[in-house]
C-alpha cells in the first residue's frame, strides 16, 4: 500500500468525508475519540485538514466507525494493491463474510455455488 498524495487538497477531501461520516452519527470529535481510541486533538488535525492520518491511525478509525479499514485507506489517499484493490461493493462483500459465524458463511458459499451451477446449465431459479 502506497499513499498516491498528500495534497492540502487530498487532506481537505479525507477531512470533508470524516466529517460527513462524524453527522451521519451524530458525533463530535470526542465520541470518534472514545470509538477510535485516538486523541481528540488527532481526530481534530484530521477535521480541520492539518494532518493526513498514516496508516494505523486509518485502522484506528475504521474501527471505531465500524467500517471496513480499506475504505479508510482509500478516502485518506493510499492505493491499495492486491485484494485492498477490490470494488467497494466486493470489498464490504467480504468484510461482512469475514464477521459471519462459519456455519453462516459455508452456508452463503453453498447457495452462491448451487446458483453458479443452476446459471451454468442455462436455467435460473431465484
Amino acid at each position: 500500500m502506497t499513499r498516491h498524495t498528500t495534497s492540502p487538497d487530498q487532506k481537505h477531501s479525507f477531512a470533508k468525508w470524516l466529517k460527513g461520516q462524524l453527522d451521519f452519527r451524530k458525533w463530535k470529535a470526542a465520541d470518534l475519540a472514545k470509538h477510535s481510541n485516538l486523541s481528540e486533538s488527532t481526530i481534530c488535525l484530521f477535521l480541520h485538514a492539518q494532518r493526513a492520518p498514516e496508516p494505523v491511525s486509518c485502522k484506528k478509525l475504521a474501527s471505531g466507525l465500524g467500517l471496513p479499514v480499506d475504505l479508510v485507506y482509500e478516502q485518506a489517499g493510499y492505493m491499495l494493491t492486491g485484494p485492498e484493490s477490490l470494488s467497494s461493493p466486493k470489498r464490504s462483500l467480504i468484510e461482512l463474510v469475514k464477521r459471519m459465524p462459519d456455519a453462516d458463511a459455508l452456508r452463503l458459499l453453498a447457495r452462491s455455488q448451487a446458483r453458479m451451477v443452476i446459471q451454468a446449465d442455462g436455467k435460473w431459479w431465484a
